[in-house]
């Protein structure tokens, strides 16, 4: 049950053109490194997120802030702090990454005897009575007033190791990233596994986490008013996750239809 994980994007996107937009790309990334089966999983997780956010202020002149949360840092306390310390304007870009254990409880563990009604996970952290749920910390994060909010839960996912592009002579891809996070406003909710299946993880990361940055970092050559839809529509597609003996298992990651106006 602990194993469950789940991937969550909310979007609050940043349009707008020049210095207008140039201003922070807050990041809170949160690992169990510290957990034995997946703790070196979260740990590269974290590490391919800190690349592509740093690729990220690179292209769009956005300063980056990086808040760690892992290690013996690593508890409901540190993860919820983070969240209610952020302070954004309204150009900022917010981006939240949690790599960990993840749970679909039947009832609300911060209501005893409620039933749970989100269908997002919970994190598996301590103290138990105050484990956050990955869909109200999109809600809390959305608050804030950013323009571009991302929040994403990668629990108990398998990474099939997957090179990276090359970012060299590449241009017109780099475009398209600045089109991403410049030139859209909304938001984008994503779970890495429908309620009641597993995510996985190998120890390099997470197999979502590793197809999800992956069309990221190169998204398709498509009019710019729709990168958004035809990444989170590969996203959308069932993982299958092997097993020498077994049958294959599917993930299926879950996506809303995102609430995105695309700006210009």
């Amino acid at each position: 049950m602990f194993g469950k994980l789940a991937a969550v994007l909310l979007v609050c996107v940043l349009c707008g053109s020049g210095p207008a937009y140039s201003q922070t790309l807050h990041v809170i990334s949160v690992a169990d490194s510290n957990d034995g089966p997946i703790g070196a999983g979260t740990a590269a997780n974290s590490k391919a997120l800190q690349n592509y956010a740093t690729l990220v202020a690179t292209l769009t002149k956005l300063s980056l802030s990086f808040t760690s949360v892992s290690g013996d840092k690593f508890n409901c306390t540190e993860i919820l702090k983070s969240v209610a310390d952020l302070q954004a304007k309204p150009n900022d870009v917010i981006i939240f990454y949690y790599s960990g254990h993840g749970f679909a409880p039947e009832s609300d563990p911060s209501r005893p005897g409620m039933a749970a009604t989100s269908q997002f996970p919970w994190f598996y952290c301590n103290p138990p009575d105050s484990r956050p749920n990955l869909e109200a910390i999109s809600r809390e994060l959305k608050a804030k007033g950013a323009r571009l909010v991302i929040t994403v839960a990668d629990t108990c996912n398998v990474i099939l190791p997957v090179a990276e592009t090359p970012l060299a002579a590449k241009g017109v891809i780099e475009e398209r990233i600045r089109a991403m996070f410049l030139n859209y406003k909304g938001s984008i909710l994503i779970t890495s596994s429908k309620r009641g299946q597993y995510s996985w993880y190998y120890p390099s990361g997470g197999i979502f986490t590793a197809k999800f940055f992956q069309l990221l970092r190169d998204p398709p050559d498509i009019d710019h008013s729709k990168l958004w839809d035809a990444i989170l529509e590969n996203a959308r597609e069932k993982i299958m996750v092997s097993s020498p003996g077994q049958q294959p298992i599917i993930q299926q990651p879950e996506i809303p239809i995102p609430e995105l106006v695309f700006s210009r």
